[in-house]
């Protein structure tokens, strides 16, 4: 099984590396583990390199089947930074098949032979996920091509159906698509990086949702809403890179009135929950921020650096 590489992104949540690494272990002992560590302060590295015996690959290319290896990266890049490089190493180091995750999921039993199948139809692949209660959950596959709004998708009692966004929590994709669609987008951090990947890959190769739970999530995020109505993740460190890389694909997509006119809707959302129910000015100037931050030509490392500093 060492055709596939594992990467997985982490950053200081080194007892959720343990779970994810014992799951891997439990249901695909024969797949290559590549961890991408964004400059952990825990012991990530330490633990993974010590006790697990992983290999230190920040210095130079691993050898094909190095079946344990970390790649620690000198700043925290995000999720964007951390799959960027490792789906880059893991492709240059010819690896057919690369399986995406966060730090914080698990992968469930029979997942790397059902994603393989479903590699067989199409280059990439996302699978089901649940939430930590075993839940279904919602994934936001389909991208209005002139709106960029996001909507959910069913099966309707198919295995599979199209879709034209991704899910770095358990993407699976054959080496084509990275041959074709590139990387993903090196500098968003966190928010929307994976979602835009799967719609850039979608103009090149088959992209498919798949009705098979591969992932788990191992806890849940606090969200707001009311009722059935999902708003925004409570912080404003998801908010504002949500805002401000929507806007950047704006620009690099050439995106019409159909996006901006979107693209105020959720602003509108992000600005009543940060201003009116959390009575946040200071919060709320990010807002604003965001949408200078992400206009074409600004430094999105910059405005990263800027906004991490400054909270």
């Amino acid at each position: 099984m060492n055709d596939v590489c594992i990467v997985v992104a982490t950053h200081n949540r080194i007892e959720c590396l343990k779970n994810l690494l014992a799951a891997i272990d439990g249901t695909a002992p024969g797949a290559d583990v590549l961890v991408v560590d964004n400059a952990s302060t825990d012991g990530t590295c330490e633990f993974a390199t010590g006790e697990l015996r992983f290999a230190d690959v920040s210095k130079g290319m691993p050898q094909y089947g190095s079946r344990r290896m970390i790649l620690r990266l000198p700043v925290n890049a995000g999720g964007s930074g951390a799959f960027h490089e490792g789906m880059r190493l893991a492709y240059e180091t010819g690896y057919e098949y690369i399986w995406v995750m966060d730090d914080d999921v698990v992968a469930l039993p029979g997942a790397i032979d059902a994603l393989k199948r479903f590699a067989s139809i199409a280059p990439a692949v996302q699978p089901v996920k649940l939430d930590a209660h075993g839940r279904v959950f919602a994934f936001e596959g389909m991208i209005h091509p002139k709106s960029f709004r996001r909507s959910r998708l069913s099966f309707g009692g198919n295995d599979y159906v199209p879709c034209n966004a991704a899910n770095f929590e358990g993407m699976f994709m054959r080496r084509e698509t990275i041959e074709k669609a590139g990387l993903p987008e090196k500098d968003f951090f966190i928010a929307w990086d994976d979602t835009y990947y799967g719609w850039k890959v979608a103009q090149h190769v088959r992209n498919i949702y798949v009705n098979f739970p591969c992932i788990q999530k191992q806890f849940d995020k606090e969200r707001f809403s009311t009722g059935s109505k999902r708003w925004f993740s409570s912080s404003l460190f998801s908010r504002y890179f949500h805002l401000r890389n929507f806007r950047r694909i704006i620009a690099l997509e050439h995106l019409g009135a159909r996006a901006w006119i979107q693209y105020a809707y959720e602003w509108c959302k992000a600005f009543a929950l940060t201003a009116v129910f959390e009575c946040s000015p200071r919060k709320t100037i990010w807002l604003f921020r965001a949408i200078a931050d992400g206009a074409p030509g600004r430094d999105l490392q910059v405005s990263t650096k800027r906004f991490l500093e400054a909270q």
